[in-house]
């Protein structure tokens, strides 16, 4: 058995992000949703984020600076595949209270407009992310580092901006705990939150090996793929919460 075999066999780091995004992140949202144990979904939340970071850094560093190997684009999109499952089944949570509900929203919710900044914000990640991409495939080390800079400084402005959205509407008085539609909107916004923090990491940590000459077309596809992803599911949650 070769060493690629032994490694896809023992390596912990994929199977903590999986856990962490996949499992952990939707059943805290599920745990303060539909069960209102706050203090068990805000622990289940932080072990997801620690699941995510912890196993992110370490899968992205395994195979970042491998040439030969890196990220299969055919296993990021099982990846993303997954994680879209566990996404629309918290979506389904929300669409089923919705129908239920005499009144939406209810009692106690601000009028929260539609994000048309950190929407746009999400669109220009996808558009210099993608061509960042076609830079990396045409060697063009430069342009790549450029538009990944670029990328990265987009996306922390989107995590910004969320940060502080929040911080506006618990000035208010609308938390996670004041009703149903609080409870969602926290939970589904915070889990597209920790996947653009797994995207910042995972764009950073392609920039010393891609001057290096060391970052495989496979990472670099793998990469494109999960950018596209995370903002199309941004956009997909941010007009869902806000317009029905």
């Amino acid at each position: 058995m070769g060493e690629g075999a032994r490694r896809w066999h023992s390596d912990p780091w994929r199977l903590l992000v999986g856990l962490g995004a996949g499992v952990a992140l939707p059943a805290a949202a599920v745990l303060q949703v539909v069960y209102e144990y706050g203090l068990l979904a805000a622990i289940t939340t932080g072990l997801a984020l620690v699941m995510l970071l912890i196993g992110g850094i370490g899968w992205v560093g395994a195979v970042v600076g491998e040439k030969r190997k890196g990220w299969s684009p055919s296993a990021m999109v099982t990846f993303i595949s997954t994680e879209a499952v566990a996404a629309v089944g918290l979506m389904m949570v929300y669409w089923v209270i919705r129908l239920q509900a005499d009144v939406w929203p209810p009692d106690g919710s601000p009028d929260i407009p539609v994000p048309v900044l950190p929407i746009s914000l999400l669109l220009l990640a996808s558009l210099t992310g993608g061509l960042a991409g076609r830079s990396m495939l045409r060697r063009d080390t430069l342009h790549f580092a450029n538009l990944t800079l670029v990328s990265v400084v987009v996306w922390m402005g989107f995590a910004t901006m969320t940060v502080f959205g929040w911080i506006e509407l618990s000035s208010t008085g609308f938390t996670i705990y004041t009703n149903t539609y609080g409870a969602v909107y926290y939970c589904i916004t915070g889990i597209h939150f920790a996947h653009v923090l797994f995207g910042i990491v995972i764009l950073l940590l392609a920039l010393p090996p891609a001057f290096k000459g060391l970052l495989s077309e496979s990472y670099t596809r793998s990469m494109t793929i999960y950018i596209h992803y995370v903002n199309l599911l941004g956009l997909a949650v941010l007009t869902q919460l806000t317009v029905w």
